[in-house]
This record gives C-alpha cells, structure tokens and sequence, in this order.
C-alpha cells in the first residue's frame, strides 16, 4: 500500500523582520502536523543570525498533485518576486520527480 502524499504551498514569516519566504513540500506527513519542517530557502541559511529569528510557518494551500503545487508557487512567487520582503530571489521551474 503506498502511503499519502501531501502537496502544498507554505508561506515562513520572519516574525523580527516580517521577510517571508514561499515554498512548496511534498511529504507523507500531514502538513497541520509537519510543524518541524522550517523551509529550503538557501538564502536564510547562509545568515549567521538565521536561527534567532522566530519563524511562523503557514500553509497556504494543499494540492492534488505536485505539479499543481509548483504551478501555484510559481505564480505567487512571480506575483511578490520584487516584494523588498520577499526572500525568493528567483522563480523555480517545475520538477517531475512526483507524478
């Protein structure tokens, strides 16, 4: 039997510095449980002072699909991307690894 999987869009607020950050997870966990799960923004990681900051975790919307997620990321992120919050310097492309 294979398990559940769980797609959805989250949003982590800095809460000192009010950055945000949007991100999308794929896990087995459901995500009103996945409360340890802080993100894989890179640009966070490499500030020494990261870990201070109390982060808040939100998630936006759940999925049916992975490629929905990413779709629905993509859009949001497009939409903040010059946001000077904002901590997604980029827009990712779409994967395959969970169809």
């Amino acid at each position: 039997m294979q398990q559940k999987l769980y797609h959805y869009v989250y949003l982590i607020v800095q809460e000192q510095t009010k950055h945000f950050y949007i991100g999308v997870r794929t896990s087995i966990c459901d995500p009103k449980l996945d409360i340890f799960y802080n993100g894989s923004m890179k640009s966070w990681k490499r500030e020494k002072t990261y870990k201070l900051y109390k982060k808040h975790k939100k998630v936006i919307k759940l999925f049916d699909s992975r490629e929905e997620a990413e779709l629905y990321e993509q859009r949001l992120i497009a939409k903040y991307l010059t946001h000077p919050l904002n901590k997604n310097y980029a827009i990712p492309s779409l994967t395959n690894k969970y169809k």
